[in-house]
């Protein structure tokens, strides 16, 4: 009976010996696969950051480029713009000479017909 008690504990430890063990090799894969998440979580970090740098540079190129031409363009529309006023100027100049003319002329014509007259 004794025999059998100690029979009986000692089967119950080392079943809770072997739990524990399982349960220590348990942990021990769970420290390993946290260790190797932690590992990718940090690489994946690493190359986000990468890419995220890369899409930066590109951005700030387009929008350089962009910003360049739209420079460009505005040049060009106020160069147009200087053109179109100056041709402008010159045809307003040339309308005021030749009204100035036609009047100039219409003056000659009424006084060559009076004097035709006298």
């Amino acid at each position: 009976s004794v025999n059998a008690q100690l029979e009986h504990r000692m089967q119950a430890v080392l079943a809770e010996s072997g739990v524990e063990r399982k349960g220590a090799e348990e942990l021990e894969r769970a420290r390993a696969a946290t260790a190797q998440l932690q590992q990718e979580l940090k690489s994946a970090e690493a190359r986000t950051e990468v890419e995220l740098r890369a899409c930066t540079v590109e951005f700030t190129h387009s929008h350089a480029s962009a910003s360049k031409a739209l420079a460009e363009e505005l040049q060009q529309a106020r160069s147009g713009n200087s053109e179109l006023e100056h041709r402008m100027h010159s045809l307003l100049a040339e309308s005021g000479a030749e009204l100035k003319g036609a009047e100039e002329l219409e003056r000659a014509s009424a006084t060559t017909a009076q004097l035709q007259q006298e």
